[in-house]
């Protein structure tokens, strides 16, 4: 990330504001990179980025107090940064606190709608193990009774998505043999619905008109 000949540029750009550059340049003393490694100023360098609102460096801060790497152990810190990193749109953040709430992790007390609604700000966000994600909820009955045909859109829109587990090809078979076929079609269409809207959103302008 940092290489000597450019360690002092970055160090400038970091001092002017640059939020790109304040992330490289806590790279460089987290790992050590062009400096000697240095967790303070790490630290330090990565929570002036998150003040200037990045995603990357909240993430960052919350992976380090969730193991202990630069600094003890907090995971309340840590999933105070998760969220801090999802409110500046950082799908993995998203994900992640989906898992802590569903299966009450690192402190948290379990809670399927919380789970839930991370997991969906994660799949608006891109990610594709959030909407895996979702529809395991609805094929298992977690936090309501078992939807499969919410299940299947869901597994459609992963599979469309480009997530490709080595078994979403039978899922999806299993469940559209569980309905009726025009509850599949039903399915299908919601499916592709609901990744229309997300392009659309996400990309205006490559929009059908």
């Amino acid at each position: 990330f940092c290489p000597p000949p450019s360690r002092e540029k970055y160090k400038k750009d970091a001092d002017t504001g640059l939020v790109e550059a304040m992330f490289r340049i806590g790279n460089c003393y987290e790992v050590g990179i062009g400096t000697p490694v240095n967790p303070k100023e790490a630290l330090a360098v990565y929570q002036r980025a998150v003040d200037q609102k990045s995603a990357a460096a909240a993430y960052k801060l919350a992976g380090i107090y969730m193991s202990g790497s630069l600094a003890p152990v907090d995971h309340k810190k840590a999933v105070e940064y998760m969220h801090v990193a999802v409110d500046n749109g950082h799908g993995d953040a998203a994900n992640e606190l989906g898992v802590i709430y569903l299966q009450g992790l690192v402190g948290q007390k379990a809670d399927s709608e919380k789970a839930a609604q991370m997991f969906t700000k994660s799949a608006e966000l891109g990610n594709g193990e959030a909407m895996k994600n979702i529809a395991v909820m609805y094929r298992s009955g977690i936090g309501q009774a078992p939807d499969p045909a919410k299940a299947l859109q869901w597994y459609l829109i992963a599979q469309r998505f480009g997530f490709q587990p080595e078994n979403i090809g039978q899922i999806i078979n299993e469940l559209k043999k569980e309905l009726p076929p025009e509850q599949v079609n039903q399915s299908t269409a919601e499916a592709e619905k609901w990744f229309s809207d997300r392009q659309a959103k996400t990309n205006p302008d490559a929009a059908v008109k």
